[in-house]
């Protein structure tokens, strides 16, 4: 029984053979196209990350709308164009009014300083959005030398960057340049037996903010309030955060009944949460003589007539 089993098999494989190897042939071809497969080194693919219209200091993922980001694009790539070209009429009239009043005093003199030297050549630029903040999209800009145009020689590469912010509706988008945001007018006020401060306007840029302030000394004696041989002076309150002026050389010693204006600048984002609540002067000196020499500083100090701090809430 055994031998005529061995024999059938025998002869079944005889008559199969052609069969036999093209299914082994397959079904080593299909062994060796797996194992080749599972041991495929996998081809690194690219991951572009560059979204210009995601805003970066959102926390939740926020995104410039659709409707507004090819009009922002046309925007700015008008205005980059025109710069380049020294075409400084369209440009300028790419600005809001705000922009031209306060950066640059209605004068398109002034914007043609700016254009020449912010595009001493032709730039390539890339924009990021980066916050949004009251009716402003602020975006960051930066810009390169066009290496196209230029050639290689003696690049180094530099770049310069500025935030621009742009406001309106998608048919009627303005722009600002030269990192300023906006102004607001105050009527802001501190007034006591010896002086007045009135702060009268504010101008914010993306990074700081000027605070126009008229002074009256209002007593028969010298009043200094800022000459430098101080620390913090004069300081713009924020919280319990305080912080010293920007232009801390700034010179601020008024005679018997003078009034003066001038312009404080302190460090302060235009995204930050909190708001400024108050510009504090915190070293007011009233003397009966003032000489601005150190060496004579203590001995006028001495003599004062009222050494005190004064705060003007915002």
């Amino acid at each position: 029984m055994f031998l005529e089993y061995r024999i059938r098999i025998r002869n079944w494989i005889r008559d199969n053979r052609k069969k036999i190897i093209i299914v082994l042939v397959i079904w080593t071809v299909i062994i060796v196209i797996n194992y080749l497969l599972s041991h495929r080194k996998k081809e690194e693919v690219l991951n572009t990350t560059y979204k210009p219209h995601d805003i970066v200091m959102s926390n939740d993922g926020e995104k410039v709308p659709e409707k507004l980001q090819e009009p922002i694009e046309k925007l700015i790539d008008d205005f980059v164009e025109y710069c380049n070209n020294k075409d400084y009429s369209n440009a300028y009239s790419l600005l809001s009014d705000d922009c031209k009043e306060n950066v640059f005093n209605n004068e398109e003199e002034k914007f043609k300083l700016y254009v020449d030297e912010v595009f001493p050549e032709e730039k390539i630029y890339s924009i990021q959005s980066y916050s949004k903040t009251d009716d402003f999209y602020i975006y960051n800009v930066k810009f390169l030398n066009n290496i196209l145009a230029s050639g290689l020689t003696n690049e180094d590469f530099k770049y310069y960057e500025e935030k621009y912010a742009i406001s309106g509706d998608k048919n009627n988008l303005k722009l600002t340049v030269g990192n300023y945001m906006g102004k607001e007018e105050l009527r802001s006020v501190s007034e006591d037996d010896y002086v007045k401060i009135r702060v009268t306007e504010k101008r914010m840029f993306y990074s700081k903010e000027l605070y126009k302030v008229k002074i009256t000394n209002k007593t028969d004696n010298i009043m200094v309030i800022a000459d430098g041989t101080e620390a913090e002076e004069i300081v713009l309150t924020i919280g319990n955060d305080n912080r010293g002026m920007y232009n801390s050389g700034l010179y601020i010693v008024l005679q018997p009944g003078e009034t003066q204006e001038y312009e404080l600048y302190f460090n302060k984002f235009y995204d930050e949460k909190n708001d400024a609540d108050g510009i504090g002067f915190s070293k007011i000196r009233i003397l009966e003589s003032y000489s601005g020499k150190l060496e004579l500083k203590q001995q006028e100090i001495d003599n004062a007539i009222k050494l005190y701090s004064l705060k003007v809430s915002l």
